[in-house]
């Protein structure tokens, strides 16, 4: 334990105290514990309750057949025409919908959290809040409703388009133990691509920044064209993002007093110090530093060796 030299208002130091805080580098590793701790543990939890309902087999294909009739009688585009129609014109286009939906939903939304918690600290607690309890709804979700995806159907006429370009994330016939591929309904997919959006839209200032729902917009059409979700699947995962952050709407920093300072701290560089350099043609004045008043101009006066502070009215100074 260090000890820290207590000063008082008087400039005499006072008597040494100790200094309790840790330094700041063991403050940051402790912080980035905790957070990993969150994140493992959430993704563990994940992991064994989408293990725990893998073998809710027969209620998951009754409901996917249900959730086909729902869609049909909403009037919900049909999933497979879609997905026919782009193998047969787009077929490379498909190639690339399942090579998104391999690489980018993890690694996204990493980067995204990483960067939250480096540049936007404020924002990262509610983003994290709101996390946590959209991931754990969507594990009761997959608990309670037990929901085969569209490519196990294809007497509907779905094809399994990851097996068929061999970019399969669950393996075939079920090789992937940690990944329950009957936990369709919510699309994490979905939400987890809306939650990024909205984290950088609300925590930053730039303009271009709307253009980061173009990945939650690709992340629905790529879960559908894949076959791995129905279209009400991403729905319901965007209505429980809509709760969650609701429910953590008082995590949620001002933005003036955040995002404003963080934006301009990223895009403006530092102002350089004054220069008393006389100024280049052209070039705008300084201000003029505004003159002091009676009051202080008798002070500096007094203050200055073999000035008088006030005028002299001598017959001496008159001639």
């Amino acid at each position: 334990m260090s000890a820290t030299a207590r000063t008082s208002p008087v400039g005499v130091p006072g008597p040494l105290q100790p200094a309790t805080d840790p330094p700041s580098g063991r403050r940051m590793s402790r912080r980035i514990g905790i957070e990993l701790a969150w994140v493992v543990g959430m993704l563990l939890l994940y992991n064994v309750g989408r293990y725990i309902a893998k073998h809710h087999v027969g209620p998951a294909f009754d409901n996917a057949m249900q959730i086909w009739d729902f869609e049909r009688w909403l009037q919900f585009p049909s999933e497979a025409s879609l997905q026919d129609t782009l193998l047969r014109v787009w077929p490379w286009g498909v190639e690339m919908a399942n090579s998104y939906y391999a690489t980018m939903h993890f690694p996204v939304t990493v980067v995204f959290l990483v960067w939250m918690f480096l540049r936007r600290p404020d924002y990262y607690l509610w983003i994290r809040r709101a996390l946590v309890i959209l991931t754990s709804a969507a594990l009761v979700g997959h608990l309670a409703f037990p929901l085969a995806p569209p490519r196990m159907l294809p007497h509907l006429g779905f094809v399994d388009t990851g097996i068929l370009y061999d970019m399969s994330v669950y393996g075939a016939d079920g090789a992937n133990t940690l990944a329950n591929q009957y936990a369709a309904m919510p699309s994490l997919h979905v939400a987890w691509a809306a939650l990024v959006a909205v984290g950088l839209i609300v925590s930053t200032q730039t303009r271009w920044r709307w253009f980061w729902m173009i990945h939650p917009a690709i992340t629905l059409a790529v879960v559908v064209v894949t076959a791995n979700h129905y279209w009400l699947d991403g729905i319901i995962g965007l209505v429980l993002l809509v709760i969650a952050l609701a429910v953590t709407i008082r995590a949620r920093p001002e933005r003036s007093a955040t995002a404003a300072e963080a934006e301009q701290a990223d895009e403006q560089p530092e102002t350089p110090a004054r220069s008393h350099a006389p100024a280049k043609a052209g070039s705008a004045p300084a201000p003029a530093e505004p003159a002091p008043t009676a009051a202080e101009a008798t002070d500096i006066a007094a203050s200055v060796p073999d000035t008088p502070a006030a005028a002299l009215d001598t017959p001496e100074l008159r001639r």
